[in-house]
């Protein structure tokens, strides 16, 4: 193997401000592109490396494991980034709190899940109206969040979730586009503070007000070995965020989907079908 002495290339030279602006726009086509023109190792700032080729990823990620860490020793909490969740810890430390989580997530605590995403959705739908018009994808944010939150917290929210969901959706739009550094007062770096204080603020009167439900819920399973609240602040955080997104922008495409699709959607109005699809959902052939 031969050592590598210098940045790979990469475009505008691998200069950070102006392949962050061009990611920005269009992430994907961004990436394609530069894998295209300059090959399987890109470099797009100097201290970010776009790796294409599986045995490229593999070598660094599997054969060389041990070299890589998901957030260096003694970064601070940034808005990107909550540095003390599970997701982001390594070895004994990782092992320790994947641990405490696991109970949460055995397939027994999924009957419970199951039964509030079915309260959450007939909540949602009783909100809308014949004729209205909504935004798809801000029903499908509260919902996922009202779900997430309810089955991590083992009860309803109420206007403590509907602050929450605020927040992670501000946050995660405020962080998903370029901006200044954190340090200079513009309106997205005041907004974004503004909203991981009030994310902080919720999450705190949560963990304060909670009572242990003895069912093994998340948030009981975080207050177990009493950690310090950064700790549980960053894990639930961590969960909030990567379960509403994903799930938020899977039901609206479904949305979108079932538009295109009319004989996709007459079929799941069906009553029968409907009631069969309540009754095993995974079984069913949704298109």
């Amino acid at each position: 193997m031969t050592a590598m002495t210098s940045a790979p290339p990469g475009p505008h030279g691998g200069r950070g401000t102006s392949n962050v602006a061009d990611f920005a726009l269009d992430p994907l086509a961004f990436l394609t592109r530069a894998a295209r023109e300059f090959g399987d190792v890109v470099s797009l700032t100097p201290s970010n490396v776009l790796l294409v080729h599986p045995d490229d990823i593999r070598r660094v990620l599997v054969d060389g494991g041990e070299n890589v860490v998901k957030i260096s020793a003694g970064v601070r909490r940034g808005p990107t980034g909550f540095p003390l969740a599970m997701m982001n810890s390594e070895g004994p430390a990782w092992e320790r709190k994947r641990a405490r989580l696991r109970p949460a997530f055995r397939s027994e605590r999924l009957e419970h899940l199951e039964r509030v995403a079915r309260e959450g959705v007939a909540h949602t739908i009783d909100t809308w109206r014949d004729g209205q018009t909504i935004d798809v994808h801000r029903e499908m944010s509260g919902l996922a969040m009202r779900i997430g939150a309810t089955h991590i917290a083992g009860r309803e929210l109420g206007e403590r979730g509907e602050t929450l969901t605020a927040a992670v959706a501000a946050i995660m739009r405020l962080t998903s586009s370029p901006r200044l550094p954190a340090w200079l007062p513009t309106r997205v770096n005041r907004e974004l503070r503004q909203s991981l204080r009030t994310l902080d603020e919720t999450l705190a009167a949560l963990i304060r007000d909670h009572r242990p439900t003895g069912s093994d819920t998340a948030l009981d399973r975080l207050l177990s070995d009493d950690p310090p609240f950064e700790e549980v602040r960053d894990e639930l955080a961590t969960l909030l965020m990567s379960g509403y997104e994903t799930t938020a922008d899977a039901l609206t495409w479904l949305f979108f989907a079932l538009g295109e699709h009319g004989e996709a959607d007459d079929r799941m109005v069906d009553d029968g079908y409907a009631l069969a699809a309540a009754k095993d959902p995974l079984a069913r052939s949704w298109v």
